[in-house]
């Protein structure tokens, strides 16, 4: 049984055929041929640089109770040393604080370790 036909698989399959033309396309033809796809390049290359259209997210961030987590704390939690977790810190949810210092967010530390069970 074939998978589904996409509009994505259909862009691909497209792009496919392109290429099997392309080595029979007269030479005089080629300089136009790249043009047109330098200009579907700039084109993606736009759609990734601007922001799709807004989507809520999963689990809206509750700025106003969202707990800071020292490292010892944080350390606790994953059953690491403090050292462990000052060294993969940017593995980690974190957060700046004034000063200089800088937490791990509670919520995204608990984030952190179910992806990594599941």
């Amino acid at each position: 049984m074939s998978a589904a036909r996409t509009p994505q698989s259909s862009v691909f399959d497209l792009l496919e055929s392109v290429g099997v033309v392309v080595a029979e396309l007269p030479v005089t033809d080629v300089p136009r041929l790249v043009g047109e796809l330098e200009r579907l390049r700039a084109e993606a290359w736009k759609r990734l640089a601007s922001p799709g259209p807004a989507v809520a997210p999963a689990e809206p961030p509750d700025t106003a109770n969202a707990a800071v987590l020292t490292a010892a704390e944080t350390a606790s939690r994953l059953r690491r040393s403090v050292w462990w977790v000052r060294q993969h810190k940017h593995e980690l949810p974190f957060v700046r604080l004034p000063g200089g210092r800088y937490g791990f967010s509670e919520a995204g530390l608990e984030r952190w370790i179910r992806r990594r069970l599941a």
